[in-house]
């Protein structure tokens, strides 16, 4: 999907970063955190109460949250309405969006595919697209996987909503199932130019489409059917839905895109904004918040050496920086990852301004939170950093 940029959170603890020697210390970084606690949370009240006061305050649909230890899943909760002109709550079984957070799990799944003995960190397109030898442009030959799924592939971004959305329009030819049609996109892209320099960091949607095209030639079987045998599945998400809320079941909680006169959100009509399929592995997942906090309990657990439907190195490897985006802030395979003033987290947001996600781990509390919304805009994401900030130690 359309990132919305680094997550607020993890904008937020970069600011120790761009300070200087003299300003990296606890207070000042409190300091520079306050705007975005609006909400205060009171820990002997239940978190519903903290949600709704939230939602209140920026004026959102809906929202729902989870903090997370090493033990499970310590509190969760679901606030407001599944539809802002309509008066039915959502629940915890409410599934939501969450974006280009299930990038994380496109590269979950390539990890087991590695760890099984079917795919290499170092595999090439070539590698696996024998037959396009003489037709990928030199600048892409040597291009990984790897690369790939941590933005220094090169390929072009497809992030903005004309590219995104009107990817039909842009590349001749994509037609047939899915898997065909990203096998289609791969050639397009590999044929061309590098649109940035391979091996520096430059966002992209489109290496995510390569790299399930790569893993659908490898198992025989389209990305759609690969996730769910390979990460939901094993890890129990049952909730967890390749598409939109309202393609699983009209009821699901509506998207929000933007506020009429008043201020107030309007919801989307049911075919609005429609998802290119091809796009799924780079951010067309929903889940409710419950399986949302298992999936990041899963790799809080293997970050402290507790094997599960993975090896606890192979977690480790997916959250070990390939990109240095800024000063103690790199990206790894499906994650930001920020490494400064003694913070060790790894995180992704995701959002196209009608839905808006955040995910985080911190290995130093040896704790995690995740949030959901069902708007994207400013408010929305200022509500879900204010959660964030809140609910974690």
């Amino acid at each position: 999907m359309k990132p919305v940029g680094a997550c607020l959170l993890t904008a937020m603890l970069v600011l120790l970063s761009s300070c200087d020697s003299s300003r990296r210390d606890a207070d000042s970084f409190e300091e520079s955190l306050e705007q975005y606690r609006q909400v205060r949370f009171d820990r002997a009240k239940p978190l519903g109460d903290f949600l709704l006061s939230v939602k209140q305050h920026y004026n959102i649909p809906a929202l729902a949250a989870a903090s997370i230890t090493l033990d499970g899943i310590q509190s969760e909760g679901a606030v407001g309405q599944k539809n802002a002109r309509l008066r039915e709550k959502v629940t915890l079984n409410d599934i939501f969006c969450i974006g280009s957070c299930a990038k994380s799990m496109t590269a979950t799944l390539v990890a087991s595919m590695v760890e099984d003995g079917l795919a290499r960190w170092d595999m090439r397109p070539l590698d696996v697209f024998p037959e396009l030898k003489g037709v990928v442009h030199k600048g892409f030959r040597d291009m990984t996987i790897a690369q790939l799924l941590s933005h220094t592939a090169g390929v072009e971004p497809f992030v903005s909503d004309d590219a995104y959305f009107g990817v039909h329009e842009t590349i001749d030819g994509l037609q047939g199932t899915v898997r065909e049609q990203r096998r289609t996109f791969a050639i397009w892209n590999l044929r061309r130019r590098p649109a940035t320099t391979p091996g520096s960091y430059s966002y992209s949607n489109g290496g995510y489409v390569i790299a399930a095209a790569m893993t659908e030639k490898l198992a025989g079987a389209p990305w759609e059917t690969l996730i769910k045998k390979r990460v939901f599945e094993p890890l129990g998400l049952q909730s967890a839905f390749i598409g939109m809320p309202q393609d699983e079941n009209a009821a699901n909680a509506r998207r929000h895109y933007h506020r009429d006169s008043d201020g107030k959100p309007v919801p989307l009509a049911m075919d609005a904004r429609p998802m290119a399929s091809l796009f799924n592995p780079a951010g067309t997942v929903s889940i409710s918040i419950t399986d949302f906090a298992k999936y990041a309990l899963f790799h809080l657990r293997g970050l402290n050496g507790i094997d599960g439907a993975l090896k606890s190195k192979a977690i480790e490897n997916l959250h070990r920086p390939v990109a240095r985006i800024d000063d103690g802030h790199g990206y790894a395979l499906g994650w930001n990852v920020i490494r400064t003033g003694g913070l060790l987290i790894s995180t992704h947001s995701g959002g196209d301004s009608s839905v808006y996600a955040v995910i985080g781990i911190d290995r130093r509390t040896k704790t995690a939170a995740v949030v959901v919304c069902n708007m994207g805009d400013a408010q929305a994401t200022a509500a879900c950093a204010n959660v964030m900030l809140e609910i974690t130690p």
